[in-house]
């Protein structure tokens, strides 16, 4: 009799542990939530950096602009075209990563709101190119753009992740 009990003792242990084990969740269980949750995150990763770089170009093509503008009201405003990014202050200061950007050239600046670009003005005297790169991502989400000071043509082309910008076209007779 001493040996049934004690068979029944061990029976009802065991049973309590197992009721303890369903109660939570199994290993296959969690491998699976862990795949479907980086299935999820591979899917949303790239969508989410291609929004951040859409994003911090825009902000660039903005400033782009800007500078287009700053070119053009310099140019009607002394009927010559500015040199300098101290001859841009002269009508607007220019944003950067370090101020206002000055200078005796059109040296490469950084934008401001984390140096995501860096843009560059050259060109003629009549035709100015402005080039922004980007500092930390693909080179392929740049900006290019032209102002005519003369006619008044301006163009902007922006890369879209996959491809480069574009040349831009500046001049009344399609040729950059």
């Amino acid at each position: 009799m001493a040996m049934t009990s004690r068979k029944h003792h061990y029976t009802e242990r065991f049973q309590a542990h197992g009721a303890l084990r369903t109660s939570g969740f199994t290993l296959t269980e969690l491998m699976v939530s862990v795949g479907i949750i980086g299935i999820l995150s591979a899917i949303a990763l790239p969508n989410y950096l291609n929004s951040v770089n859409k994003a911090r170009q825009a902000d660039a093509a903005n400033q782009i602009s800007q500078i287009q503008s700053t070119i053009q009201a310099f140019r009607e405003e002394y009927l010559t075209n500015p040199n300098s990014w101290s001859d841009l202050a002269r009508i607007t200061p220019v944003p950067s990563s370090a101020g206002p950007a000055v200078g005796s050239s059109f040296a490469a600046i950084t934008t401001p709101n984390g140096s995501h670009y860096s843009l560059s003005v050259s060109g003629s005297s009549d035709l100015k190119t402005i080039i922004a790169t980007p500092t930390r991502v693909d080179q392929r989400w740049d900006i290019k753009a032209c102002l005519d000071t003369n006619s008044g043509f301006s163009d902007l082309r922006k890369g879209n992740g996959s491809q480069a910008a574009a040349q831009p076209i500046c001049l009344g007779d399609g040729t950059s």
